[in-house]
């Protein structure tokens, strides 16, 4: 909220500004310089007080929480600029935060040029003369900023929805990409506003995560680097606009290059995510009986996103042990009353050498191969998954992919190594799979940027974990 009130307040000023100096200059010409300046003095001095009073307003601002009570300022550091290398790497320490302050960055060197471009573009294009009105239509950016925080912010009232940022990301291309397109004062407007509401729903979500992974002790260094990063980006920008000015590449021509640039930030990552969605989409149309599913697969990509569909689709996972022979996989079966089991032509033939062999599964169960999913999804398919795992928030992806399940559901049933007999089998709810993360978690001390490297199988207790923590 505090950048939506910040905008709002410079584009109110500047619409109130334009108005009184449209009626301080009615009736004077260009060439009578020293009338105009006589017109408009009395608002130069309304300025000087508005800058005093906000002055003494600063005096009212409380004392601050000390975030680092040994840290102490020096000049010669400051000077010598090395309290901004370490600002610096402070930010590219933490990938979210360093992401989060560069969609920023961006989006507010994208906001200055459409800011600055425009009035040129109105009289350029449109032959619009009247500031009053064109001011009013940056105006509309304000209104939709505050409305999209206000929603983003209501999305985000149990935790940071982060989904809204692609939508919010292509809201922006779109409006961007009709921008140029509009021919009347009214369909920028709304063009504008549009700009503005998706503006409102990507930095609420991006300035909430840079202060929730700054921590108390250094968030004061974090959004000291944060606002250096942002003003020096839209220093960048001017310039670019400036360039744009002197060399006549003209106002249209710059609106189509920050339309690139915006849809350059769109489109990105995801693959996995898309995968798992397209495979989820397929498990559903397999039609078999009961909730628990069968895996017999590696600890590689593919079995971590078979695992994830399944998940995803509210079915138990059953990952077999395939290094206990043929008998104890269909007892497996049996016990756990599994009619499909998910695997691969390649992983069958590499345990056939091993000396593995399925001849003896139970009647009736079906083998469904991962290969056939491959060869099944087109290349249009694949990218309109992508499309949606990239722009729709989690709720909606869940509620087009996926089913909603009890905390305390079985979510896996693993085996015990039988060494004491039959291998018996253990049911996770989802409640222990997230009691064993958060342990796992507090006992390591996970960062957001950690990495972890998982070699055990699916069907142990850690491979298992591997699936869930991704």
């Amino acid at each position: 909220m505090v950048h939506a009130v910040t905008i709002v307040a410079i584009l109110g000023g500047v619409f109130l500004f334009s108005l009184l100096f449209e009626w301080r200059l009615a009736g004077v010409t260009p060439d009578e310089a020293g009338a105009m300046l006589r017109q408009v003095a009395p608002l130069g001095w309304l300025l000087v007080v508005c800058s005093l009073a906000e002055w003494l307003l600063t005096f009212r601002i409380g004392p601050g929480v000390v975030g680092d009570a040994g840290e102490r300022f020096e000049w010669r550091r400051y000077v010598g600029g090395r309290y901004l290398r370490r600002n610096l790497r402070t930010l590219r320490d933490n990938r979210v935060i360093w992401l989060s302050i560069i969609g920023l960055s961006v989006f507010w060197g994208v906001s200055q040029v459409v800011l600055a471009a425009f009035p040129a573009y109105a009289k350029e294009v449109l032959g619009e003369e009247s500031v009053l009105r064109v001011q009013g239509v940056l105006a509309c950016a304000g209104i939709g900023i505050v409305l999209g925080s206000l929603l983003a912010g209501r999305a985000s009232r149990h935790f940071i929805e982060t989904g809204l940022l692609p939508l919010a990301t292509l809201g922006m291309v779109v409006a961007l990409a009709l921008l140029p397109r509009i021919e009347s004062l009214a369909g920028l407007g709304l063009v504008i506003l549009l700009f503005g509401l998706c503006g409102g729903l990507f930095i609420v979500p991006l300035n909430a995560l840079i202060q929730f992974h700054a921590g108390e002790r250094r968030l004061g260094r974090v959004l000291a680097g944060n606002n250096w990063v942002q003003n020096i980006t839209m220093l960048l920008f001017l310039g670019v606009t400036a360039l744009f000015s002197v060399s006549g590449g003209g106002s249209l021509g710059l609106f189509y290059l920050i339309t690139l640039v915006a849809a350059a930030g769109a489109l990105s990552g995801y693959r996995t995510l898309a995968g798992v969605l397209a495979l989820s989409r397929w498990i559903g149309r397999q039609g078999e009986e009961g909730s628990n599913i069968g895996l017999l697969l590696p600890t590689s990509s593919a079995g971590l996103m078979a695992n994830a569909a399944a998940l995803l689709r509210g079915r138990t996972l059953v990952n077999l042990n395939y290094s206990a022979g043929a008998e104890a996989l269909g007892a497996a079966l049996e016990r756990c009353a599994i009619t499909t089991v998910y695997t691969s032509h390649r992983f069958l033939e590499r345990l056939g050498r091993r000396g593995v062999s399925l001849d003896g599964l139970p009647d009736g169960v079906r083998l469904v191969y991962l290969e056939d999913f491959r060869e099944r999804t087109g290349r249009a398919s694949a990218l309109l998954h992508w499309l949606l795992g990239r722009l729709l928030p989690a709720r909606l992806l869940l509620r087009l992919y996926g089913r909603r399940v009890a905390i305390d559901a079985p979510a896996a049933i693993l085996f015990s190594s039988g060494s004491e007999g039959r291998p018996k089998e253990v049911v996770l709810s989802h409640r222990n799979l997230m009691g064993n993360i958060r342990q796992i978690s507090d006992v390591l001390d996970t960062r957001e940027e950690d990495r972890v490297m998982a070699t055990l199988p699916l069907f142990h207790a850690f491979g298992l974990k591997s699936v869930a923590t991704s």
